[in-house]
């Protein structure tokens, strides 16, 4: 139960205000204190928007030159295999691929001209390895070094 004592005797007060630890009835230590939360907030919150958006670049930039490629081509197919189980759903194996069956083979041999061309246009120290496979949501991601491509299809 909150109970409140009102001394109405100014120099009892005074003399009460003296004797104890002093206390701000004016809440302005209190708003000094939010006020110093709120923008030390505000500053790491700039602060992570600037690592992001500068710093990560910066450092992997910076170090992926230095890792090795045999280590980089490990990642890659660690992550594929990854990428495979989370994608194939339906455990279709070889049928997860696109361009395996006759029917697909020719609009595979377009994919596989287009990408070679894309290849040599840009000069790529290291060959890609484009896999088109049976999604129903479009979407494509790059894995490391390997640069083993995964587009996705819908089914038809």
């Amino acid at each position: 139960m909150l109970a409140r004592l009102e001394i109405r005797d100014r120099e009892f007060a005074d003399a009460i205000d003296s004797r104890s630890i002093p206390v701000d009835r004016s809440g302005r230590s209190e708003r000094r204190i939010r006020t110093k939360v709120i923008v030390w907030s505000l500053v790491a919150t700039a602060s992570l928007v600037g690592v992001a958006v500068w710093g990560v670049p910066l450092i992997a930039t910076r170090l992926a030159p230095l890792i090795p490629y045999s280590l980089e081509l490990r990642l890659g197919e660690l992550i594929e295999a990854q990428a495979r189980a989370s994608l194939d759903t339906r455990h279709a194996g070889a049928a997860f691929e696109c361009g395996n069956t006759a029917k697909e083979k020719p609009g595979r041999a377009a994919f596989d001209k287009l990408m070679n061309q894309l290849e040599t246009a840009a000069g790529l120290p290291i060959p890609l390895h484009p896999l088109v496979v049976r999604q129903p949501e479009a979407n494509a991601i790059t894995l490391p070094r390997r640069i083993h491509l995964c587009l996705s299809r819908s089914h038809r």
